[in-house]
């Protein structure tokens, strides 16, 4: 994703409602160019690592890499999970206007098992009061600001974490903060098994 321009409003509202990113391990997906990858940097953060899917876009961040901040390419919806992405490795995960182009309900899961026990997720993201009719972005749309559907703006905020935020950031975008991810149960001997040969293909990867 390309970078938006961060607002003073937006940082003012990160800092309000989110974890303090000072001395944790943070990730960022859907990075672009790394503006606010490297601000969780200037932040603090002991490491911050900036996810995307974008060779160009990553090309643009290494330019501006600063000790404790690197970038990797990582398809959220097609990868293998990297190497760098363990479970409870994580206090903090962001996700800039970038959360309604992904799988939603792995993307949780997946978050929810990186994350340490009171790690908390942070999104921003545009909102629309309706599904669109087709993935495709029509002639007016910003293909960087794809709107998540309101409806499953409202699941988000349903699932099972211990403490759940909103805030309108402004009549553009809404803030959510998800923290305390309740993981999935621990798969038994049986179930292990049964994933064992899949953990070599591109969905399944790392997630037993």
């Amino acid at each position: 994703m390309d970078d938006a321009l961060l607002s003073q409003n937006e940082l003012e509202r990160f800092l309000k409602l989110a974890p303090s990113p000072r001395g944790r391990r943070v990730a960022d997906f859907g990075c672009g160019t790394g503006k606010w990858t490297r601000q969780l940097a200037q932040w603090g953060a002991q490491e911050v690592t900036g996810y995307d899917s974008s060779p160009e876009a990553l090309r643009l961040a290494r330019r501006h890499e600063r000790p404790g901040v690197t970038y990797e390419s990582y398809d959220v919806n097609g990868d293998s999970i990297p190497s760098t992405l363990r479970p409870g490795s994580l206090h903090l995960v962001t996700c800039r206007y970038s959360l309604a182009y992904f799988d939603i309900e792995q993307f949780l899961t997946d978050v929810a098992r990186w994350l340490t026990s009171d790690g908390a997720l942070y999104v921003l993201t545009p909102v629309a009061d309706e599904q669109p009719a087709t993935s495709s972005p029509s002639a007016d749309e910003d293909p960087c600001r794809r709107a998540l559907p309101r409806a499953q703006l409202n699941n988000l905020l349903g699932t099972t974490w211990w403490a759940r935020q909103r805030c309108q950031h402004d009549r553009a975008a809404t803030t959510i903060v998800l923290q305390g991810p309740v993981p999935p149960a621990p798969l038994s001997p049986a179930a292990r098994a049964r994933l064992a040969p899949l953990r070599h293909s591109p969905r399944h990867d790392g997630r037993s």
